[in-house]
Formats: structure tokens, sequence, C-alpha cells
């Protein structure tokens, strides 16, 4: 390197390009996405301040604080643990991703079985082919002996 150091080189536009729409990207994926969900044992109600998220709203479906059932909007709702909905909705969803998972392999022996059928359609048409084509060959031959004859 001659006294200028790295400043003596030249620029390289195709690698800032690059550098510059990878830093844009990188900048709009942060605007663009949600915040990470906090941890359950972190998750605080909304209404009041520190009061951690421990029960389940029945009637409205969402999660809320004790204070916000024993004193707020949801006192005239049906309340459970939040631990325990948690529980049911994930055994629900893996009883549902069993099913989703079973069906699968369903539909794959179908596709299986459906290719085979396709490959054996394709070999007994070939087949016919060939057949038809002899038996017009030798048509065409028995009429040209004839006609020699004739």
């Amino acid at each position: 390197m001659d006294r200028h150091g790295v400043f003596g080189l030249q620029r390289n536009l195709l690698v800032e390009s690059i550098i510059d729409v990878y830093k844009k990207e990188l900048s709009d994926a942060a605007a663009c996405s949600p915040p990470a969900p906090l941890p359950v044992e972190e998750v605080t109600c909304a209404d009041h301040q520190g009061e951690k998220v421990n029960i389940y709203c029945l009637t409205c479906q969402q999660p809320t604080c004790s204070l916000c059932k024993v004193f707020g909007s949801h006192r005239l709702c049906e309340v459970a643990p939040l631990a325990t909905i948690h529980q049911q909705e994930k055994a629900e969803l893996q009883q549902e991703l069993s099913s989703l998972m079973a069906k699968n392999d369903q539909i794959q022996t179908i596709i299986s079985d459906l290719e085979l059928t396709w490959r054996t359609i394709e070999e007994n048409s070939r087949s016919q082919k060939q057949r038809v084509c002899d038996q017009f060959d030798a048509v065409l031959s028995v009429l040209a002996d004839r006609q020699k004859v004739g």
C-alpha cells in the first residue's frame, strides 16, 4: 500500500450498493416486525400497572389480571386460570396437529397410488399402441401380398 493506506484504494460501488441495500432491508424489517411477546410471567395488565396477567376471561376470550375480575371490566365474566387454559389449548392444538399429520399421510399414500396407476396406464398405453401398430403392419402386409397376386 502507498502512503495513503486504505484511503488510497479505489471505491467499489457495487459493494457499497449491496451494503446500502442490506442496511435498508435490515432497518425496514426492524420497523415492520412486531415487538417480541414478553414471557408469560412478565406480562402485566394494561389497566392495573404491575399486576401480572394470570387468568383468562372465557366470556371475552382474553387474558386478564385478578384485579380486573374483582374490580374491573371482567367482574361479571366467567374466568379460569391462565395455565389451565394454556394447557387445554396446547392439547387441542396437538390433537389437531396429529389429525393433520394423519391426513397428510393418507394423502401421500393416495398420491403414491395415483402415481403407480399413472405409470401402469402409461405402460399399458405403450403396449397397446405397439400391438395396434403390429396388427396394422400385418394387415398392410397381407394387403400388399394380395395386391401382388391379383
